[in-house]
């Protein structure tokens, strides 16, 4: 009985012992509708050249959209919020 009590003693020592903690670091989300994806093109379903306009023009208002939402991510990024 007498050879348990030093034993008692020390792992009663260990756990009151400080167990040291690492520091967590704060999740980031970054904003919703930089996380978008970009619509896909159109195609054109005719040769007339009134169709390919149509599609061209709305292919470039697409890559302007997609574009701007990049460049909110990449700031968002750059920013390290």
């Amino acid at each position: 009985m007498l050879k348990l009590i030093p034993l008692l003693i020390l792992l009663a020592g260990c756990a009151a012992s400080p167990v040291p903690v690492a520091p967590v670091a704060h999740a980031r989300f970054p904003p919703a509708s930089a996380m978008a994806e970009c619509e896909p093109l159109d195609r054109a379903a005719d040769g007339t050249l009134a169709e390919v306009y149509r599609v061209g023009v709305s292919a470039g208002h697409k890559y302007q959209d997609c574009r701007a939402r990049h460049s909110e991510l990449v700031e968002w990024v750059r920013r390290g919020e």
